[in-house]
This record gives structure tokens, sequence and C-alpha cells, in this order.
């Protein structure tokens, strides 16, 4: 079969220069200097990204999807990098599979599945062979009790896989022999997000093709069910999403198995559609730019995919949060490593006082501290957590258990959120405190929070909402990740109590003796 390479008109300007000039470009777009937008540079060895469509008339017949349905089209187009700047050019090294579902965008529009060139440029220009599919052949099923085509967007996702697995093998394809098919990850947004879940559930029974990756953008909840595989995730989510702004997207990550790494980033005035390239919502607002959602998008997913898929791992200051992307975003990560060993995750219901660990927990002064279940808006997550209030500033939180060796384990680990509305906290205002740990021979150390990520931040406010909205709000929590070189002189092959000490004073920006907070998965982990 013979393949045609189709040029996007609109996008040639990029790419009308031979590589040295093209470099200083992109350089200067994303490397940035001072305090822009820092996406790592791009690699020396592209010359140009190049799309190829699939020929028409390819249609699917769904196997295991619900209803009776007849054969769909199925439509993809494929971003890929050339060596030269002709799209002539193609080396024969095996590159790792993106497969892209997008969301429900612009009714009656053929071509939303090309929506996105924004994130299919950017990580083919890494080297990934990107495929994004046409799901809008499934917008019309109105299948409410079933997942609403959930299952059909999932379907088609992983016949992309079974596509081009079968364009590595045919000899005269311009991708033949070129794809590593033991390297596949998935990517959605929205719709096309809750079927990049269900697609690893199904995957794991039915296709059985190695998934190294997903990363979703705001995606659906409804039809899919928490991932139970061992498969890394990324969640993307704006704090003013206001299509899906009843907080799917964290949900879904929160009910997730924790047998493989996972990570939510919650972006501060980042909204739904502006992730992709034009589209928008009426009545959607947003505090960031169009190329603020992209910088974000780009850099995460794919530090995400270089870490998990490419297996480089060469932007983990980034993914965590200790370098930004760009710094006049704000964000809340929240990141639980597959590897770690709980002191305190808030289990079971009903035991405030008593720790994973088989140890006591005490309340020093403390107004309350109790626990409670994480389903309530604004939380979203499942399980139980623990809820702190302080008013004075020798009140403390202290996790005590027998001698427990965490020498295996690089890090101390919680996540906290600052409570919405409770009358110890002040509106915007950051927490700060010293976090104190001994081990069995009576050593201590301490740090200030406020030395990771700068503190517990207040929820943000949503402008795409009514300011009544219960959605309003979202007490998404922040990851606090404590290296073990930084408590130097404590013994964690023995460690016996964890604290945080309320002892803090008020500054600029930062409301310290009294407070709120949440805070759950306190743990040993890498």
């Amino acid at each position: 079969m013979k393949h045609k390479i189709v040029y996007r008109q609109r996008l040639n300007w990029r790419w009308q220069w031979a590589f040295p000039a093209m470099a200083l470009v992109l350089l200067g777009l994303y490397a940035g200097c001072g305090d822009g937008p820092t996406l790592p540079p791009l690699p020396s060895t592209v010359g140009r990204i190049c799309t190829w469509d699939v020929p028409a008339g390819q249609t699917y017949t769904f196997v295991d999807a619900p209803g009776n349905l007849a054969p769909v089209s199925f439509q993809a187009r494929v971003y890929h990098a050339s060596t030269d700047t002709l799209c002539q050019g193609f080396d024969r090294r095996m590159h790792p599979l993106v497969v892209y579902g997008h969301g429900r965008y612009l009714p009656g529009i053929p071509t939303n599945y090309l929506g996105m060139t924004n994130l299919m440029d950017h990580l083919a220009s890494w080297g990934d062979i990107c495929i994004s599919v046409n799901l809008d052949v499934v917008s019309t099923i109105n299948d409410a009790g079933r997942g609403i085509g959930i299952p059909h967007r999932a379907e088609l996702l992983l016949h992309a896989v079974e596509y081009m697995a079968r364009e590595c093998r045919t000899p005269g394809s311009i991708f033949y022999q070129r794809i590593d098919t033991t390297r596949i990850a998935l990517v959605g947004h929205s719709r096309g997000g809750g079927g990049a879940l269900y697609a690893v559930n199904y995957n794991a029974t039915r296709r059985r093709r190695p998934i190294s990756a997903v990363a979703t953008i705001a995606p659906v909840n409804f039809g899919v069910a928490p991932m139970t595989v061992a498969v890394p995730h990324l969640c993307i989510y704006g704090s003013w999403d206001g299509d899906v702004f009843d907080g799917q997207g964290p949900d879904i990550w929160a009910q997730g198995s924790r047998a493989a790494d996972k990570q939510l980033v919650e972006v501060y005035g980042a909204n739904h559609y502006f992730f992709a390239d034009q589209m928008s919502f009426p009545g959607e607002q947003q505090e960031l730019t169009r190329a603020q959602h992209q910088t974000i998008s780009k850099g995460f997913i794919n530090a995400w995919l270089d870490a998990y898929l490419r297996g480089r791992n060469r932007w983990e200051d980034y993914l965590r949060g200790t370098r930004s992307f760009d710094p006049a975003i704000g964000l809340s990560i929240s990141y639980l490593d597959a590897d770690f060993n709980v002191i305190d995750d808030g289990v079971p219901l009903g035991t405030p006082l008593v720790n994973n660990q088989r140890g006591s927990n005490v309340p020093f002064g403390l107004q309350a501290f109790l626990d409670f279940p994480l389903m309530q808006i604004p939380d979203y997550q499942r399980g139980p957590a623990l809820q702190a209030d302080w008013k004075a500033g020798n009140d403390r939180l202290s996790f005590q258990f027998p001698p427990t060796d965490f020498s295996a384990f690089s890090h101390l680990s919680f996540r906290m959120s600052q409570i919405h509305g409770h009358p110890l906290n002040s509106v915007d205002r950051m927490k700060d405190f010293t976090v104190r740990v001994t081990d069995g021979g009576g050593n201590r150390a301490q740090v200030r929070l406020s030395n990771y990520l700068g503190g517990v931040p207040y929820p943000d406010l949503s402008g795409s909402l009514p300011p009544d909205n219960v959605y309003n709000r979202k007490q998404l929590m922040r990851s606090f990740r404590i290296p073990r070189t930084d408590l130097p002189s404590v013994n964690f092959a023995a460690l016996t109590t964890v604290e945080f000490l309320f002892n803090l004073s008020n500054g600029p920006g930062y409301a310290n003796n009294k407070g709120a907070i949440k805070i759950d998965d306190l743990e040993a982990t890498n």
C-alpha cells in the first residue's frame, strides 16, 4: 500500500528551515531564560514533524463494547519525526508508540481528532510515533447506563495499537520496523481520557498489549472503573475547569491502584479546553493563556513518558515540582510512589489515635484531631484521611511507633490540604510549620515545610463557576517529599516518631499561628 505524507499548511512556517536555524527558534520558544517557560530543549536529530493519515475506507467492528453497533470508520492521523526537512529521511530506530484520544469537542466538526497538534508535535519531536484517533464516530451513542461510548472509545484506541503494529510488520510502509510495540502509552483528554483509562483495564484481559504509561487531561469518570492495572498514571486537571467541573479527573485518579506510580497535577487557573489547539467552551473562563495550558500539558506528559515509556527519566525534578515549566503557573502536585511503607493513611476509619505501624498518634494541644472519609465535596478521593486543627504555637501532632526500619526508602512523604471555609484558615494564605523526626537513639532532625513547594496552599477559587457553587473550591492534596538527606542526623533504620510542630509565626502570604489541615498517606517512600 502506498502511503501519503500530509503536510499541514498552517504549520509549514515552523519547518521551512534546516534544523540548525530551526533549533534557534525552538530553543527560544521552549528553553526560555529568566522566569519564562522552561520546557527541556528539543533533541538535535529532528528535521521535521511529518503526518500520515490512515487511508480512507478503514473500518472497525466492536468486539465487547455494549450495543449491536454497525462497523464504524477508523480514521486517524500519525505524527512522526523525520531526519530531514522534506519528510524523506526516517531513521530505522524503534520508536515508542503513543495513542491519543480526544474529548467531545465541537459538534458536527469531522476533524476534532486533529485538535491537539501542539501535544502530538511535541511528543513526536522527542521520538515518539503518535497516532490521534477520530472518536467522534461514537459521539452519538447515548448509553448512560453503560458509559456513553467510553467502552467504544477504548476499543478504538486499542485498535489503533493493532493497526500500527501491522504497519510496523508491513514491508514498504514508512513505519516498517520503526515501532517498538513493547513500549506503548495511551494519552487522552476528557472523554478520550476516560476511554484511555477504560482501555488500560480492558487491555489487561483482552488484548494484552504491553502498555507502559497512561496520561490523561481532565478525564471523565462515568462508565470508567478505577484503574486496577499496574500502569503509571499521570492526570492533569484545571482548577477552573468549567466542563468537568465536579472533579471527575481527581476522583478517578484517586481511586486507581497504587501498584504503579501515579501523579495528579492540579493547575491553578486552567480550564478544560485550552489544552487543545483552538477549542473553547461557552461560559468557561480561564486565568491562564492557552500557551500556558499547553506548556504544562506538553511538559508534564513528555516528562512522564520520558520516565515510564522511554525509560530515560531526564526531568523528574519537573515532574515532582522542584523545577517549574513556568514559574507564573501555580500547581498542586500529588504524587504516590508504588514503593512505600505506610505510617498512617487514616485506615481504618474511626481510629485517629492509632497508626499503621501499631503505634499511637498523640495530639498535643490540638483543637481537633479526627479522621473522616474523603468521599464528599470538596474532596476527591476514597478512604479516610486525618484532620488536625491548631490555635497555639506549642500545638503539635506526634505519630509514635516502635523502632521501624525505613532504610530502604529515600523520602518521608505525606499529602496535605487546607480545609476550605474553616474558621481557623485564612483565604489564599499558605500554611507553614516544622516537620521533626526522631529515631530510637533519641536523635532528632527537623525541617521547615515551606522549603518544599512553599507549604500548604489554600484551595484555588474557580473563575468558571458562580461563587456559591459547591464545586467552586476543590481540596486537592499536595504532596510533600522530604529527602532523607535533609534529615542526616536521624537513623532511618530505627525511626520512632514523625511530628508536625505548629510553632511558626505568621509572615507575608502565610497564616501559621492557627489552621485546619487534612493529612493523608504519611509514609516512607522512594
